[in-house]
């Protein structure tokens, strides 16, 4: 199945901004949502959908629209391009955010047992 860009775009904003408003993102990573915005196989120009500048504005206009952080990608698997780069991105942003809650537990432990 194939959706156009603006399509996606409206859906992903739509979605995003239910969940904050919603707070369907509390409790994890310490409230902190980062969203990785990749366009895969662009080493098949022929079929490319979108320019990069068109995914760099489309992941300004969802981190502006709905105040998370987003993160662009362009990746080939084929040719070896920045995957290493967004997978290494992702878990260490993954480990930030689990050690951040850890520390952010063990204060609240420390506050409670003071009381």
């Amino acid at each position: 199945m194939i959706f156009s860009v603006l399509f996606l775009r409206n859906l992903i904003l739509r979605l995003l901004c239910f969940s904050k408003k919603n707070h369907f993102f509390s409790g994890y990573a310490c409230g902190v949502v980062s969203i990785y915005l990749v366009a895969n196989k662009v080493d098949d120009t022929e079929h490319r959908v979108i320019t990069t500048q068109e995914g760099i504005d489309l992941a300004a206009k969802i981190e502006s629209s709905c105040q998370v952080q987003v993160e662009y990608f362009e990746t080939s698997v084929k040719e070896n391009v920045n995957v290493n780069e967004m997978v290494t991105k992702m878990v260490k942003a993954c480990l930030e955010a689990e050690l951040a809650r850890g520390a952010t537990k063990a204060e609240e432990g420390n506050t409670n047992h003071s009381m």
